[in-house]
């Protein structure tokens, strides 16, 4: 079922293939789940509720699943898409270069200081919670 639902929202294109025709998708898929491990039994019950679904209902259903319950689905999603972004053949194929550390420049962290992103941390004010055994 979780093939399924995955062929569903990431579906064969001139560009890449659909996901559970990706390189070792199911290996991916582990790995994702495992990065993920405390959403396992989210995803498991996301799969029961798909469980009848035919391929010719299942975009209705997860749109349903969307729409009803967001939280539930978006943990699906996202292990979806992620186990199919890991597999290095597709992220060449897409041009993805993955996660990285982009550091904003000297100008782009100014910017961003003044429109006030750590406003919210200065008027909470200083927090320190020990180690255990400190």
């Amino acid at each position: 079922m979780f093939e399924a639902a995955a062929d569903c929202l990431i579906p064969e294109s001139l560009e890449s293939p659909k996901a559970s025709a990706a390189p070792d998708y199911r290996g991916w898929v582990v790995r994702a789940l495992a990065a993920r491990g405390e959403d396992f039994s989210i995803v498991v019950a996301c799969l029961a509720a798909l469980d009848n679904e035919t391929s010719e209902t299942m975009w209705q259903r997860l749109e349903r699943m969307n729409a009803d319950l967001p939280d539930q689905f978006m943990v699906l999603s996202s292990v979806i898409a992620g186990a199919y972004l890991m597999v290095p053949e597709i992220r060449r194929q897409i041009g993805y270069p993955g996660q990285g550390n982009a550091a904003p420049g000297l100008t782009e962290a100014a910017d961003q200081l003044e429109g006030g992103i750590l406003d919210p941390v200065l008027a909470r004010g200083p927090i320190f919670v020990p180690a255990v055994g400190e």
